[in-house]
């Protein structure tokens, strides 16, 4: 028998997000076991408002960090928590600010391309003039280390979870968080596999830069483990479902001095591979396969041990199970949203923003955002906005 539908409209709106979605009543829906509550109301119902709400509200419970992922920054620009708590306890993870990077940009993507983010911050951060400890304003390089003993919330897109699927469980040791709650808007991420993928030859010359970085004098005891993982990962005679771990934290000296030492010998043809191989064997990888001299890994961004609470619309309890090897607690999912759209005589005034949107120029690349007002609509039936070149 098909499942019965709610209906919300105007009239029921107010209602609904005062009761159903007020921040005590989600509050109370967060298990005490491993599931996850995923609230699958449709959009315009005020998920992303309940999630901020939310936010605070257990911050003020039983919750001593909470952990708020955006799909976008333009979203985190509008989210009023990061300025009701105290600036020293939040902490907004920015990307790289590379307006400031300047002639160093190029330099500094090459970096992001080999995985040599360490190096990176060592040859091009150290000495710039932008940075904060050298008279400048730039804190991009240590923000990680502000998230300390006295952080109560974490703000940053999701593109860091698909970057470090293990960064909520570290962001949690450097918090001491005893309980935290993992808010996801949207979570886009949770629709598609994170893949790594490496080539024999790349493993190779990883491993030259780890035997070069120890032959310098390197006092990192846990190089030797990690050549011997490498053999083992290299033998075509070995199966990946017995490889043997590599062990966090054992190449914590020779980080620095292996992307030195590799992009010294090989260039932009050398990729920093710790942090896939530390995936290879983790927790968190849900496949591992090799076709010659190709290796693939697929893994899920590691939520356990953390409440985690899903606003997002049409995403399905089951791809949240598979994606997350969680069980869900689906809410609202019978949630119809008959909400009316905008028309030509409910347009906001000037005074009002009619809507954000993206910009790419053509001409330089560069992508920027843009309010549209009231004044700036298409003539009806043009079908498009005309934006100056000048706003590009």
């Amino acid at each position: 028998m098909p499942r019965l539908k709610r209906i919300i409209d105007e009239r029921q709106l107010a209602s609904f997000r005062t009761c159903e979605l007020a921040p005590a009543q989600l509050y109370e829906q967060i298990p005490d076991d491993d599931r996850v509550v995923l609230v699958g109301s449709p959009p315009g119902v005020g998920k992303s408002w309940a999630a901020q709400a939310l936010a605070e509200y257990a911050l003020q419970r039983d919750h001593d960090l909470v952990i708020y992922t955006a799909p976008t920054r333009a979203i985190i620009g509008e989210l009023d928590i990061v300025h009701r708590l105290a600036p020293s306890s939040v902490v907004v993870l920015e990307p790289r600010p590379r307006r400031l990077c300047g002639d160093a940009d190029p330099a500094w993507k090459d970096f992001e391309r080999s995985g040599c983010a360490a190096l990176g911050k060592a040859t091009l951060c150290e000495p710039c003039a932008e940075r904060d400890g050298n008279g400048g304003k730039c804190s991009w390089p240590d923000q990680l280390n502000r998230i300390g003993p006295d952080t109560r919330l974490v703000v940053m897109t999701e593109q860091y979870l698909s970057l470090n699927p293990q960064l909520v469980r570290q962001i949690r040791g450097r918090a001491k968080s005893h309980r935290q709650l993992l808010l996801l808007d949207e979570g886009l991420f949770v629709k598609s596999a994170i893949v790594r993928r490496f080539t024999r030859t790349d493993l190779r010359r990883f491993r030259e830069a780890l035997i070069k970085a120890q032959s310098a004098g390197d006092r990192d005891t846990g190089v030797n483990a990690w050549l011997d993982g490498i053999d083992f990962v290299l033998d075509p005679d070995v199966e990946l479902e017995v490889l043997r771990r590599f062990w966090r934290n054992q190449l914590r000296f020779s980080v620095l001095e292996a992307q030195r030492a590799g992009h010294r010998m090989f260039g932009s043809g050398f990729r920093y591979l710790a942090p896939e191989l530390e995936l290879l064997n983790s927790t968190v990888t849900t496949g591992q396969w090799r076709d010659g001299d190709n290796f693939e890994i697929v893994a899920r961004v590691d939520t356990e041990g953390s409440d985690v609470v899903i606003m997002a619309a049409y995403l399905d309890a089951d791809i949240v199970e598979e994606r997350l090897s969680r069980p869900a607690i689906p809410l609202f999912s019978d949630i119809v949203s008959a909400i009316r759209r905008r028309t030509s005589s409910t347009l906001p005034t000037r005074s009002e923003p009619l809507r954000h949107c993206r910009a790419r120029s053509t001409s330089t690349g560069l992508s920027i955002s843009l309010r549209l007002w009231r004044s700036e609509m298409p003539r009806e039936g043009s079908g498009r906005y005309w934006l100056p070149a000048s706003s590009l």
